[in-house]
């Protein structure tokens, strides 16, 4: 059994922090540093939606993971995770990752720890 390799992590920032430039999403996906943490922006079917980066199974890449069907896919083991809000669709991960609010400002892309 994997252990969650997200526990340690607190969701911040609180207030919205700058992640990226709205153009740095052309290419789909972007992994990004907000506030200490690792964030993964995604844009998909139009819309913008900012996780964390990390595989809560066994601290896979989800930047080099594939979109499907609404989530990100961990290259690693293929764990489901959906962009909307984090949880896990499919396993092996039983926890869920990380989930921002995110919004645009400008030309930036900004993001919140949710709740």
């Amino acid at each position: 059994m994997a252990v969650n390799r997200n526990a340690d992590r607190t969701p911040r920032p609180r207030e919205w922090k700058d992640a990226a430039a709205v153009s740095d999403l052309d290419g789909g996906t972007l992994r990004v540093e907000v506030s200490g943490q690792p964030v993964l922006l995604t844009r998909h079917d139009g819309e913008l939606y900012a996780t964390g980066a990390v595989c809560s199974h066994m601290g896979g890449p989800l930047e080099e993971g594939e979109i499907e069907d609404g989530c990100v896919v961990c290259p690693w083991h293929g764990s489901h995770f959906r962009l909307a809000d984090g949880e896990v669709e499919r396993g092996p991960a039983t926890v869920g990752i990380l989930s921002y609010d995110v919004r645009v400002s400008g030309d930036r892309v900004e993001v919140r720890a949710r709740g």
